[in-house]
């Protein structure tokens, strides 16, 4: 028995969702309905694709990574591939798996790997041999997906004890995934950015000297400047595996970066921000590949704020 007052912490702590994440009762209600929608075509009743059998030869502690596996899967080979007008929230329902998987990018398997990459391909193989049938009952499958990953990523494991002090409450600091989520940003904004048009307007810039000044120390500025890319940059492309990663990816980080230094509620565009919609729409298309070309620029002052967070 743990000590009184003990509990059970993760054998990762990268392998840990928070609660509320599952919570959200329009996300839970929108992955819901579309699985539902999905199923009343799905004739196949002898298959399953999300189930136990994921979990054969497994250890308990490992089954969050074997959860981030699949909804890797199904977001790029399923809910990618889907025409958005079959189905409705399909877009929205991916991006919360997306940053599911972002926000677990660290977290990694312990010991041997072969049953895991078994159980993997047995699913992957059973989703080819049912063709359109197979990503039809992927989707039809999704409120299980919801059940297991939360099941699997937010349960406290039956291992390590440490004290309450040392437990992750839900409005903790997450420094190090932050920084891994950026790191990881680097590498897919490279692929992303050369997808599309190149910025050709070189004699101006949306992110100035000035506004990493305000970056860095105004959260006002930091929270509006990440949704300004999530709504107004990445909202006007099209769908895409690169583009759903990098949108979660700027999510997650602007839930955690004000998990790290709460920023007050303000419904006031700072002026900074003001600036830089101003310039992005009178430029229109060419202003959203100026705004990606400029990653190059973001990232670092996101870099360089994490490495000032104590």
């Amino acid at each position: 028995m743990p000590p009184k007052g003990a509990q059970v912490a993760p054998a990762s702590h990268a392998c840990r969702l928070r609660k509320i994440s599952f919570q959200q009762s329009y996300i839970r209600n929108r992955t819901y309905t579309l699985a539902k929608l999905a199923r009343l075509s799905d004739q196949d009743t002898d298959n399953r694709l999300i189930g136990q059998q994921l979990y054969i030869n497994v250890q308990e502690t490992n089954r969050c990574y074997v959860m981030k596996r699949v909804i890797e899967i199904v977001v790029d080979e399923v809910l990618l591939s889907v025409p958005r007008n079959r189905y409705p929230h399909i877009h929205e329902v991916a991006q919360f798996l997306a940053a599911l998987s972002t926000e677990l990018s660290g977290c990694k398997f312990s010991g041997h790997r072969e049953h895991v990459e078994k159980n993997l391909e047995e699913m992957k193989d059973k989703m080819k041999q049912l063709g359109v049938s197979g990503k039809n009952k992927a989707i039809g499958e999704l409120d299980l997906l919801f059940d297991y990953m939360e099941n699997a990523c937010t349960e406290v494991p039956k291992r390590i004890v440490t004290s309450k002090k040392a437990s992750s409450g839900k409005n903790s600091c997450r420094k190090g995934m932050i920084s891994k989520v950026t790191e990881n940003l680097y590498v897919k904004a490279t692929t992303f950015k050369a997808s599309i048009p190149k910025d050709l307007i070189k004699n101006r810039r949306l992110l100035k000297k000035t506004t990493k000044k305000l970056f860095m120390k105004n959260c006002s500025v930091r929270d509006q400047l990440l949704s300004f890319y999530v709504k107004n940059v990445f909202g006007g492309l099209g769908i895409g595996s690169d583009k759903v990663y990098i949108v979660s990816a700027f999510q997650t980080l602007q839930e955690n970066l004000s998990s790290c230094l709460p920023c007050a509620p303000t419904t006031r565009v700072t002026t900074a921000v003001k600036k830089i919609k101003k310039m992005f729409d009178k430029l229109g298309e060419k202003g959203i590949y100026k705004a990606i070309g400029e990653l190059d620029i973001l990232l670092p002052w996101i870099q360089t704020y994490i490495e000032t967070i104590k």
